[in-house]
């Protein structure tokens, strides 16, 4: 996944996750002012498990998001390093190549 759709789907993931907890407390708040239980409590385990699952999304995707690779940087790196080996490779002083 590209870095910017991931940063993006992560931000996404991010506010969707508090939304959730706001509906969560909202519904404690009616089981605990007595509203009509067994649906309210039925709603609080369906939001439960939407947060865990998206909990474990947001892990995924901040586990990739750091473990992705600069492509680019290594490439221009390891250009350097090379061209400066070529170099000191074609000197002809010798204590300069050591």
């Amino acid at each position: 996944m590209a870095p910017r759709t991931l940063a993006r789907d992560l931000d996404r993931s991010r506010r969707e996750l508090q939304t959730l907890d706001r509906e969560i407390a909202n519904l404690t708040t009616a089981i605990a002012q007595g509203g009509h239980v067994p649906p309210l409590v039925e709603a609080l385990k369906t939001q439960h498990a939407r947060r865990d699952a998206l909990t474990e999304t947001i892990a995924a995707r901040d586990t990739a998001r750091r473990t992705q690779i600069d492509r680019r940087g290594i490439e221009a790196q390891t250009r350097q390093v090379v061209e400066e080996w070529q170099a000191a490779l074609t000197v002809d002083d010798v204590p300069l190549v050591r």
